[in-house]
């Protein structure tokens, strides 16, 4: 599920394909992040951008000539909804009928697709990332900086592997080794049967971007501005790309082409081979994890918008307008592109051309970006709720 491949449909994080299991969200958009306290001062600057972004879409200022504006709003409806002990702050991965979440008292939760049912939960030592699932095991990375490998039937324990400090990238699994980064500057590669240590490669840097994995080499963002690109057997580097402010963004690979979004609001193509620039996007704000499908692709931004671009090219074939901050990644599958905003709603998009197809309000924001699979969107939320959506309205 973890594995990439260079077409077809991919999110960020894993670099797995969207609408499948395991898709990491944006780590620095979690609130586990902010226990940290060089985050603590970005929070009145998100106030800020959240006021004018509704200041501006009230005034009917926002958009241009590609640009779409919530319309009257269409509700589907939930299938059913699961009550977590903590906040849902982990995008959902599901196979084999089953969906996977955190919450942020560090427990996974395994819930029955279809009815919501629990199957099972494992309390970690702290807040998970995103889980991601391979070979009938579920990977995670926690704050208690370890990565948990977990039986997805029945969630024992099959293995713990300690970094040097938080686990914040969600692992993405290839070849029977399980890639994840640390705040403590390393790519870990694992042996996704025992947890050995295959490889670390340090890149000076925290990484909590989650690593995209295709053609051999792994593709990794870094707090301070760098993406790299190691290999996938060895770790050694074969080049590294300097983009301006953050590149937290986690990957998304597909036609010989890396995507990644950087803190200073651009989206970049890098080719996957060389990390010669392709192109650059400025979106404006800070914007979420690239997610392609087709040639396509798609990221929310914090100014209120989802944005569609040409993947070849960069131009922009349409943005949509929702009204407030749109931080994690969104999930592509069936021609729609699902996003969830940062004041509770999850909107379903017309991947062709941005129409409103639903809206779906949560009890509090949506603290993952969704997942689908089966025809049913799967989201977290602050409310301590996984939601299980129609995906038609």
């Amino acid at each position: 599920m973890q594995q990439t491949a260079d077409v077809g449909q991919f999110c960020v994080g894993c670099g797995a394909p969207t609408g499948m299991p395991g898709h990491p969200a944006a780590p620095r958009s979690r609130p586990a992040i902010w226990r940290r306290p060089e985050i603590i001062a970005y929070a009145a600057s998100v106030a800020l951008i959240s006021l004018l972004t509704a200041i501006t879409v009230i005034s009917g200022r926002s958009g241009g000539p590609a640009t779409r504006a919530t319309p009257a709003l269409q509700a589907t409806s939930a299938r059913w909804t699961y009550t977590t002990g903590s906040y849902v702050d982990t995008r959902p991965a599901v196979a084999g009928g089953t969906v996977y979440a955190g919450s942020d008292d560090g427990t996974v939760y395994a819930l029955d697709a279809a009815t919501g049912g629990l199957r099972w939960a494992y309390t970690a030592g702290d807040s998970v990332s995103d889980p991601a699932v391979a070979g009938g095991t579920v990977y995670v990375g926690s704050l208690d900086f370890k990565v948990y490998a977990l039986d997805a039937a029945t969630g024992g324990l099959r293995w713990v592997y300690t970094t040097g400090s938080y686990v914040l990238s969600s692992p993405a699994v290839a070849g029977g080794t399980v890639y994840a980064g640390s705040d403590d500057g390393k790519v870990y590669a694992l042996d996704a049967a025992t947890g050995r240590l295959r490889w670390a490669y340090t890149t000076g840097d925290v990484v909590e971007s989650s690593p995209a994995v295709a053609g051999g080499s792994v593709y990794v963002g870094g707090h301070h501005g760098k993406v790299y690109a190691l290999d996938a057997a060895t770790g050694r580097l074969r080049w590294a790309y300097t983009a301006a402010d953050m590149a937290d963004s986690s990957p998304a690979v597909a036609g010989g082409t890396v995507y990644v979004s950087g803190g200073n609001g651009r989206v970049y193509a890098l080719d996957a081979a060389t990390g010669r620039l392709r192109w650059a996007y400025a979106a404006g704000g800070s914007v979420s994890d690239p997610a392609v499908a087709g040639s396509t692709v798609y990221v929310g931004g914090h100014n209120g918008r989802v944005y569609a671009l040409d993947a070849a090219t960069g131009r922009l074939r349409w943005t949509y307008t929702t009204g407030d901050m749109v931080d994690w990644c969104p999930a592509v599958a069936g021609g729609t592109v699902y996003a969830g905003s940062h004041y509770g709603k999850v909107y379903a998009l017309d991947a062709a051309t941005g129409r409103l197809r639903w809206v779906y309000t949560t009890g509090i924001m949506p603290d993952s970006g969704p997942a689908v699979a089966g025809g049913t969107v799967y989201v977290g939320s602050e409310d301590n709720k996984v939601y299980a959506l129609n995906a038609r309205s």
